[in-house]
């Protein structure tokens, strides 16, 4: 009985999900750091002027830092509390787990992500090793990535 009145309650034809939160870069930090296992690592030099050892996410964007997941840009900022897309999360997951670029020619699985974009060939490597199989037409690589997307790619590599 779809959408109709059904004894005490009503059957709906969509799902309604929990408000999702997105993330910033700090917050991508953490949620990478811990969702993956990754080792904490603070050694080193902080090479970002916009965050102190004092920031609760220092030690989560240090260790991403510590691990090559991160490079210092020329200006030195980090900037934290910039938002994430969802196309910006694709590349340091697949390096962290040492997956290798794979992609078939001519492949474009998602119409909203063609080849122009740079981050292109990472979001084909994880369609092309068998992942995101529940995307399918769209990715939307500019919407805020949520933790609960970053969660997704790590645990689809899992």
């Amino acid at each position: 009985v779809d959408g109709e009145a059904c004894d005490q309650f009503a059957v709906s034809n969509f799902i309604i999900l929990p408000n999702q939160k997105y993330l910033t870069k700090a917050e991508f930090a953490k949620v990478f750091v811990e969702e993956s296992g990754m080792p904490m690592d603070q050694s080193g030099k902080n090479y970002f002027k916009d965050v102190s050892i004092d920031d609760h996410f220092f030690p989560y964007i240090q260790t991403l830092f510590n691990q090559g997941l991160l490079t210092a840009p020329s200006d030195f900022k980090f900037n934290p509390n910039q938002k994430v897309a969802r196309k910006d999360v694709l590349e340091p997951v697949l390096h962290y787990f040492d997956i290798d670029l794979d992609v078939s020619p001519d492949s474009v699985h998602f119409s909203d992500f063609p080849q122009t974009i740079n981050e292109f060939y990472f979001v084909e490597t994880f369609v092309s090793n068998g992942m995101i199989k529940s995307l399918k037409d769209y990715f939307y690589p500019n919407k805020q990535a949520s933790s609960e997307f970053v969660k997704y790619l790590i645990n689809e590599i899992d």
